[in-house]
């Protein structure tokens, strides 16, 4: 797995009220008793420790109680390749000992979501989405280390197909690189980049705790399969952080082709990142699944600055 596997059992109930102005509001608590399981070296990032005994106490199977008030305004032409309208939505998401949580599930996560659709001539349309989201957490000890710790499934992640388009999933904003150690390139001297073989380079998200996302794009008619094929441009621009660290703003314009079928648009995008590769602590791990440490701010070797995507849907 690249980030995480979540596995758990639990019941959730919810009440939703429809306003006068046709928007429903939910209340959803939801009770789940699970483990996530998540690379070790996101735990020595996101946590500051390294400890297996910490890190094993981190995944071991816990309760989770969350009370979620959450309210969606949609109002779209069509919902699957709308031409006009918008939606909004928002939502905020608490965790604590008071709803059932343990104490390394303790969060507040806060996110709020805007799109927008505008003709602007026939059949050309302008699309626009802001996403924004910020998560608090009290600080916990585990190990005798001291943290603000954020569970890798509650974290913000962004990159990919549905977001900042110049990046592959996941991978924009924190970062860790593990290596296996019998990769590593023996040296009688202090090692340098290519002690390290990108080949066996593995890279790691740990996302963060805060998020801001922008996407642009002009959906326009094809000149060939009208009717059924539509180009776009576009341009994505995001940030990634967590509390306390810098967070540069990337901007990843792109093109790309819309398929029209009956599971939605069939999508093709191509996004160009001038940005190099996002640095990150660098991590051996051995056969017995221990880690050490190798540097603070690895930068693995640029492959290239194109990025592509096949999925199915619109992009949002």
């Amino acid at each position: 797995f690249e980030v995480y596997i979540r596995q758990e059992v639990g019941a959730s109930f919810s009440i939703t009220r429809t306003t006068a102005a046709n928007v429903p509001i939910t209340l959803s608590y939801r009770i789940a008793d699970g483990t996530t399981t998540a690379t070790a070296a996101s735990f020595c990032a996101f946590f500051n420790t390294c400890d297996p005994t910490a890190i094993a106490a981190l995944q071991q199977r816990r309760l989770q109680g969350t009370l979620t008030l959450s309210m969606v305004r949609s109002r779209l032409n069509n919902p699957l390749d709308p031409l006009r309208g918008s939606v909004l939505s928002a939502s905020v998401t608490t965790s604590s000992r008071f709803l059932g949580s343990s104490a390394t599930q303790q969060f507040t996560r806060f996110i709020g979501d805007a799109t927008g659709f505008l003709p602007i001539m026939r059949n050309v349309v302008l699309a626009a989405h802001v996403r924004g989201g910020i998560i608090v957490a009290p600080s916990i000890d585990v190990g005798g280390e001291n943290g603000n710790f954020v569970p890798p499934d509650q974290r913000f992640y962004a990159g990919g197909a549905n977001d900042v388009r110049g990046y592959d999933q996941n991978e924009l904003g924190p970062v860790v690189y593990v290596i296996p150690a019998d990769s590593i390139v023996p040296v009688s001297v202090l090692p340098t980049r290519d002690s390290f073989p990108s080949t066996a380079t593995r890279v790691a998200p740990i996302g963060g705790t805060r998020v801001a996302i922008g996407n642009l794009e002009v959906r326009f008619p094809t000149p060939f399969f009208v009717g059924r094929l539509k180009g776009a441009v576009f341009v994505d621009a995001g940030a990634l952080s967590s509390a306390g660290e810098p967070a540069p703003v990337r901007i990843t314009p792109g093109f790309g082709l819309r398929y029209t079928s009956p599971l939605g648009a069939i999508r093709f995008d191509v996004a160009y990142n001038k940005y190099p590769l996002e640095s990150g602590r660098l991590y051996s791990i051995s056969t017995d699944g221990s880690l050490t440490k190798l540097l603070d701010d690895y930068l693995p070797p640029q492959s290239g600055h194109w990025t592509l995507h096949f999925s199915i849907g619109q992009a949002f």
